[in-house]
């Protein structure tokens, strides 16, 4: 599998490109800079995890807390894709909000798809442009955890 480094975006080039005047492709970007968690993270599983180039992640937010990935008001803009797909578990008492891209609800078919508490590649079929996602902890009831992205077959990676 092919790892995607912010060097290795460029607009118009084959596999994963930059929109509107981002700055994906520049080697100063770094994807992990565009992620929050609104009460931190678990220990050792920060945001960086998941742009490491491997599956090995992962990044969970804290109890009762949600993690953000906001690349379209981030530094890097959004992200046009011909395909994408994120390894991710969903585990407990799930429900479609524990796991959002793009603003639609994905925690339901990620558990349906993957089963519970099982981590796999989910595609995120029907995206050509990434914007956002969310995931959220709710202590003692549901987990999402997400370990890598892949663009157009080629995993996310930080420098």
């Amino acid at each position: 599998m092919s790892v995607l480094s912010n060097t290795g975006i460029r607009a118009g080039a084959s596999g994963a490109s930059a929109g509107g005047g981002d700055t994906w492709h520049t080697s100063e970007h770094t994807f992990s800079d565009d992620v929050s968690a609104s009460a931190g993270y678990k220990t050792g599983s920060e945001a960086p995890n998941m742009f490491n180039g491997s599956t090995s992640g992962p990044c969970e937010p804290y109890d009762d807390s949600t993690v953000t990935w906001d690349a379209e008001n981030g530094s890097s803009g959004a992200l046009t894709v011909s395909s994408f797909r994120v390894y991710v578990v969903c585990g407990g008492s799930v429900d479609d909000s524990d796991f959002t891209v793009n603003g639609t609800n994905y925690g339901d078919a990620v558990v349906s798809a993957l089963g519970n508490g099982t981590a796999g590649w989910f595609s995120l079929s029907g995206i050509s442009t990434f914007n956002n996602s969310t995931w959220h902890h709710d202590s003692g009831a549901a987990s999402t955890e997400v370990f890598a992205w892949e663009s157009d077959g080629i995993i996310l990676e930080d420098q």
